[in-house]
């Protein structure tokens, strides 16, 4: 089970550093990259990124008419720079999210592992007879 949640905890800071968006909202969320992040960062959905690598368009640019005097006023950058400016703005948490939480899980486990998930574990394995850790 620890795995599993620190996957999660990584997976969330690799989608928040490079897509500026939690994991749940880059997989369930519809519009994402015309809002911007309190970063100041586009966000991109997990369409939004399919779409821009397979030709479509992701979101994070287009034309605002009426601005600039009357004229079409481009905005935005690539996919691709968009996800570099992201990675670039968010580089610190990134990092600390990607190698802190392992580091992080492996030293509370072995605090907690006899105090707290050995007998766990046992009280499942002679209750439940399942041998499902914790």
């Amino acid at each position: 089970m620890t795995n599993i949640a620190v996957s999660a905890l990584v997976a969330n800071s690799i989608t928040q550093g490079a897509f500026n968006l939690n994991l749940k909202d880059f997989f369930l969320s519809e519009p994402g990259a015309q809002f911007v992040n309190p970063t100041g960062g586009m966000q991109i959905t997990l369409k939004e990124l399919i779409s821009g690598l397979t030709g479509g368009s992701a979101g994070t640019s287009g034309v605002m008419k009426g601005m600039a005097g009357g004229r079409p006023q481009a905005w935005g950058t690539t996919l691709g720079g968009q996800i570099q400016e992201n990675l670039m703005t968010n580089a610190v948490p990134l990092m600390v999210g990607v190698v802190g939480i392992p580091v992080a899980a492996r030293v509370i486990s072995r605090l907690i592992r006899k105090p707290v998930i050995l007998p766990a574990n046992r009280m499942l394995k002679n209750t439940l007879g399942l041998e499902v850790k914790i």
